[in-house]
């Protein structure tokens, strides 16, 4: 199962993605479907990914600036169709990778940092303190 967590240190705030290569698939296949029909999509509602931090949407960028942001419920990830295409691209080489890695899905004005790992991280890690749903 796709996990995400929250991340808050001292020089940066991020949001982990992590988990098996097929469990990347997923996220891949999301930004794939949202590059090709743009709108709003809740990743704690999505099939495949684990319920283990703060509330995300997904929503479409109406000023062509991309980038993950922190809203009262959670986390907004802005993205462009072409930002959508990027970072699937990029997950895709996780996915076919045979060791550990991870890329940045840098946006334009990001204010929470967004890294995808595979085989990098425990499957429990961060989940013990959070809910992705906020419940």
């Amino acid at each position: 199962m796709l996990r995400f967590g929250h991340v808050d240190s001292d020089y940066d705030e991020g949001v982990l993605v992590w988990g098996s290569p097929a469990d990347l698939r997923a996220l891949e296949l999301m930004l794939r479907s949202f590059a090709n029909r743009p709108g709003e999509i809740s990743l704690s509602e999505a099939g495949g990914i684990a319920q283990t931090g703060h509330r995300i949407l997904v929503r479409e960028s109406d000023d062509h600036r991309t980038g993950m942001m922190r809203s009262p419920d959670g986390f907004v990830w802005h993205l462009t169709p072409t930002a959508a295409r990027e970072f699937a691209d990029k997950v895709a080489v996780l996915l076919g990778s045979s060791k550990g890695g991870h890329h940045y899905l840098d946006g334009t004005n990001d204010e929470v940092t967004v890294k995808v790992s595979v085989h990098e991280y425990p499957d429990d890690f961060l989940l013990s303190s959070i809910s992705i749903d906020g419940k």
